[in-house]
């Protein structure tokens, strides 16, 4: 389908609609465009393309797609190999780290830390970083 400027404006409405993380993932994504067509949407860019979408599977795509790219797996895979997990748990919000500890205790440290970075991520709005 060719897509309109004017396909493209109601596109750039819609998405003022959808979640934070759905949102967060279209403004930090570029180049990534989306077309609203009647009750439908598309979206093409960096991340590939997809037509005739609603609303909600176009916000579950860029949840998914915004999941895919903030997973904190490997950066606490690097914490650890690098002997810095101790180091990372002094740097927890404390409160946090204690709710993590009493939802998945006993747990690999692995576990524990990629569910401590995604807690604290949407507790505080930034990754946790040591």
């Amino acid at each position: 389908m060719k897509y309109t400027n004017e396909m493209k404006i109601n596109g750039e409405m819609a998405v003022r609609g959808l979640s934070d993380k759905a949102q967060k993932f279209y403004g930090d994504t570029d180049p990534m465009n989306v077309y609203a067509y009647g009750d439908l949407y598309a979206y093409d860019g960096c991340m590939g393309n997809a037509e005739d979408l609603t609303l909600e599977q176009l916000e579950r795509a860029f949840e998914e797609m915004y999941d895919e790219l903030n997973d904190p797996t490997e950066k606490a895979e690097e914490i650890i190999e690098d002997g810095l997990f101790e180091a990372a748990v002094n740097l927890m919000d404390d409160d946090l780290r204690e709710e993590v500890h009493a939802d998945l205790a006993p747990c690999s440290d692995l576990e524990f830390l990629v569910e401590y970075m995604k807690r604290h991520e949407a507790k505080f709005g930034e990754e946790f970083t040591i």
